[in-house]
């Protein structure tokens, strides 16, 4: 009930009288998302959140370009797209990764787009959407519900068994949150913001029914995501503890994606598929594979050529994971000792270094197999 104290409307800023509702945009402001704009004062100034989102989308996507370059179009929204390795580098969704712990990957996808007119049609949406979130309840919360979209977006596509990335989950629930936000203050869905959001949902199914390689389960979970928030900041009073809830979950999910963003970044230091794939060629022992460190290890005789041979592709391996750098520098050293002892004549010395070697060559195996879904490739052994 009102106070009967004319106040100022903390949404739109204006001159509302003695009313709770404001008269010229719509805005409760008993409603714990108007509250919050104004205990909070983080009203958008500047880029705001909803800039910054669409700085960081775009900066991605050229890093992308400039790191790997431009792969073929192979159709759909996949013009000018990067590298697909380097995508898969920078945290595309790959759910075996996911399954061999890269969990980040449910994240980081949300930020990677896979062409120029998604990242472009990704980045209009969430140019116009995002804004007028951000100024219905704040830069926060609208950090909050694109977040969340993205992500609940992304853990149904993996267990739809999905993989790929973009921003189509979170902005979608932009366009979601405008919609039932509208509709619970209006009553209607005649406001214009709701028929462009409409019409741009219509616009979303539609390419999404023509066109391949679009994740309509990350858009469809983000729209409910999004419509969620706002019915949760429109029709329930949360009150000061709902309040405080709130900014806690602003505060984890925001340092949970900068957690992910963070192991990503790490991820860029263990080598990449084409580094992997250069080990397997090296060492061997996976169906497919004939390498010249398992050649060099042969039990029929000593071969000092391919010995070199292994040595030499040994010190030319990128660097991977900790495991795999290890048994690279016991393989070179077994490899070495076997070496020196056949131009000594040590036959001794030369099972010593075999014995060196192919411990280390088993251990490589061990971890090809275990680690190769992180690096997009599953493995089976040689039999």
């Amino acid at each position: 009930m009102a106070d009967g104290k004319p106040k100022i409307c903390a949404n739109c800023g204006k001159l509302m009288g003695v009313a709770d509702e404001c008269p010229y945009c719509g805005a409760d402001n008993r409603k714990l998302g108007v509250r919050l704009k104004r205990v909070a004062a983080d009203e958008a100034s500047g880029v705001g959140v909803t800039g910054t989102l669409v700085g960081i989308n775009i900066l991605f996507f050229a890093a992308a370009l400039l790191v790997g370059g431009a792969s073929p179009a192979s159709g759909g929204l996949e013009v000018l797209a990067p590298n697909p390795e380097v995508m898969f580098q920078m945290g595309l969704q790959y759910n075996p990764a996911v399954d061999a712990g890269q969990w980040w990957r449910i994240i980081t996808p949300i930020f990677l787009h896979l062409g120029l007119l998604h990242v472009a049609f990704n980045s209009y949406i969430l140019f116009w959407a995002g804004r007028l979130v951000e100024e219905d309840i704040g830069g926060r919360l609208m950090l909050l519900t694109y977040l969340l979209a993205g992500i609940f977006g992304f853990i149904a596509s993996y267990f739809a068994d999905i993989g790929g990335a973009g921003a189509s989950g979170a902005v979608s629930g932009m366009v979601g949150f405008i919609i039932v936000r509208r509709r619970l203050v209006d009553g209607h869905f005649g406001h214009p913001v709701t028929r462009q959001a409409i019409f741009l949902t219509v616009l979303n199914i539609a390419i999404g029914l023509s066109a391949e390689g679009i994740n309509d389960v990350a858009h469809g979970f983000g729209y409910l995501t999004g419509g969620a928030m706002a019915a949760l900041l429109t029709k329930v009073n949360l009150g000061r503890g709902g309040a405080v809830g709130l900014m806690l979950a602003t505060w984890a999910t925001t340092a949970v994606t900068l957690v992910a963003a963070v192991l990503m970044t790490l991820s860029l230091f263990r080598g990449g598929p084409a580094d992997f794939e250069k080990a397997l060629d090296c060492y061997g022992g996976m169906k497919g594979y004939q390498g010249h460190v398992q050649k060099a290890l042969a039990p029929s005789r000593v071969d000092p050529r391919q010995l070199e041979k292994a040595r030499v592709c040994l010190r030319d391996l990128a660097s991977l994971e900790s495991e795999a750098n290890s048994a690279r520098d016991q393989a070179l050293a077994g490899i070495d000792a076997m070496l020196k002892a056949w131009d000594e004549g040590d036959n001794g010395g030369v099972q010593r270094g075999r014995l060196a070697a192919a411990q280390a060559y088993s251990g490589f195996v061990d971890w090809a197999l275990e680690a190769g879904a992180r690096y997009a490739k599953p493995l089976q052994r040689v039999k």
